[in-house]
């Protein structure tokens, strides 16, 4: 008694899922904070529009809410207005709303000390909308 065979297709190109915004690496403590509730967790990178986050064990967070995103950096927080877009284990896609300036400048500057390298800033502010 053979079972059928479910209509499984190999992963070709036309289906891989390719980022459609360039992604820079950045491991990085932050929290995720939804209303008087605040959660610590590890940026994992950053493009110009999200950010994807690795959770602790036990926290969740549903598809849609709304948070911010707080980034310690030289003395200042740097908040990220977001809302989940994706789940997949403990790790959670964010699309990430507008930034005042003073928080962009304090995010280049965080990119620039976490990257080591000024080409590096270069490209990671070109993929994240501010050159």
């Amino acid at each position: 008694m053979n079972a059928p065979m479910p209509n499984l297709r190999p992963l070709t190109k036309e289906r891989r899922r390719v980022p459609r915004v360039p992604r820079v690496p950045f491991q990085r403590p932050a929290r995720m904070v939804r209303g008087d509730r605040s959660t610590p967790v590890r940026v994992v990178d950053l493009s110009a529009r999200g950010a994807l986050l690795v959770l602790p064990f036990g926290a969740c967070v549903r598809p849609g809410a709304p948070l911010r995103l707080e980034i310690d950096s030289a003395g200042r927080t740097i908040c990220i207005p977001a809302r989940v877009v994706h789940l997949r284990g403990s790790r959670v896609g964010l699309r990430c709303g507008a930034l005042t300036v003073e928080d962009q400048t304090a995010l280049a500057a965080l990119v620039e000390r976490e990257l080591g390298s000024p080409d590096m800033l270069d490209r990671a502010l070109s993929v994240m909308g501010g050159r």
